[in-house]
């Protein structure tokens, strides 16, 4: 699977002074820069997607940071949603997702309602794929709805892209 990292649009408009660098092929660093620090956190893996917005609902900006990796109990190099927060200056992982409901092809971030969401592009398993909608719950993302099911890629690309 080929990785272009693609940044979306920040949420509120405000980055919450989150960036992303790529040092090589399997070297990304996600930065915090605020007025008085600056964090630094290694991926150590392919970045694929970085978006920031306010995912757990605390009025501070997130990083929302799309990998590819194995993981433990997963062993097929897969995509991955990791999310990250700021406290006091630091990057600190606020979730390091496994998996969704089915794997990832792509993900984006939406504000509904004035809440933060994750919203995805996953692969069925009668190889179609579906968008799904999912919002932070205590700890990690907690499955919403889907908003479309058995279409083709493309279709549910164009479906993420201008929802």
């Amino acid at each position: 699977m080929a990785v272009l990292l693609v940044s979306c649009r920040a949420t509120d408009g405000d980055n919450g002074g989150f960036s992303i660098a790529k040092e090589n092929d399997t070297l990304y660093n996600l930065i915090l820069e605020t007025d008085s620090s600056r964090d630094v956190w290694e991926l150590r893996y392919p970045v694929y997607r970085f978006c920031t917005g306010d995912m757990d609902g605390d009025s501070i900006v997130d990083a929302i940071v799309g990998v590819e990796k194995t993981t433990r109990f997963d062993p097929v190099l897969r995509r991955r949603v990791f999310m990250f927060r700021n406290i006091e200056g630091k990057v600190r992982p606020l979730w390091l997702g496994s998996r969704l409901g089915r794997p990832v092809v792509d993900f984006n971030v939406v504000k509904v309602d004035g809440e933060t969401r994750l919203r995805s592009v996953e692969e069925d398993e009668n190889c179609k794929f579906l968008v799904a909608e999912y919002r932070w719950s205590s700890f990690g993302v907690k499955f919403i709805r889907y908003i479309c099911r058995d279409f083709e890629l493309d279709d549910s690309m164009e479906i993420l892209n201008n929802e």
